[in-house]
């Protein structure tokens, strides 16, 4: 091999390995910010901050929220009129880590397991749990993250509303 073509060689197994270390230190990035906004999503229902809430969703017709296989909510406002249903309880939620799946620096999807206890009206608690997955979007690579889609599976969920 010519000296030329050894020291071209070297210039892109050089460039390979940096930029394979910029996508590592992407991906970590990506992966942290999104395990952030699922505690920060859950932090957020348990305040019931409806402002802040209403910047967790895409505000367009791609939403939709399922629970147990059951598509329930198509927007945002559904979600909430969901969450006024339980407003005389409080209610607490714990997330295991979430598995994120970076799918590109705009879409991921995170996946956990949860376990929620809200008070009923007679003060008794009540625990449930379950897995929430969810399909985040964002506008470029550095942006909020916002639900596109979500799933809630909950075996012996919460009790009715009312």
């Amino acid at each position: 091999m010519s000296a030329a073509r050894g020291a071209l060689v070297a210039v892109l197994c050089a460039s390979c390995a940096s930029s394979e270390a910029r996508l590592a230190h992407s991906t970590a990035s990506t992966v942290a910010s999104a395990r952030a906004f699922t505690k920060s999503y859950i932090a957020a229902l348990e305040a019931r901050d409806e402002a802040v809430i209403r910047t967790l969703f895409v505000e367009d017709s791609r939403f939709a929220w399922f629970t147990d296989g059951q598509k329930r909510y198509t927007n945002v406002d559904g979600v909430l009129a969901g969450l006024r249903a339980y407003a005389s309880r409080s209610f607490k939620t714990t997330l295991e880590d979430a598995e994120v799946l970076v799918l590109t620096p705009r879409y991921v999807t995170a996946r956990t397991k949860f376990t929620t206890e809200l008070r009923l009206p007679n003060g008794d608690p009540h625990r449930f749990g379950g897995v929430i997955t969810w399909i985040l979007t964002r506008p470029n690579a550095t942006g909020a993250w916002r639900v596109l889609s979500g799933h809630t599976s909950t075996p012996g969920g919460p009790p009715a509303s009312k």
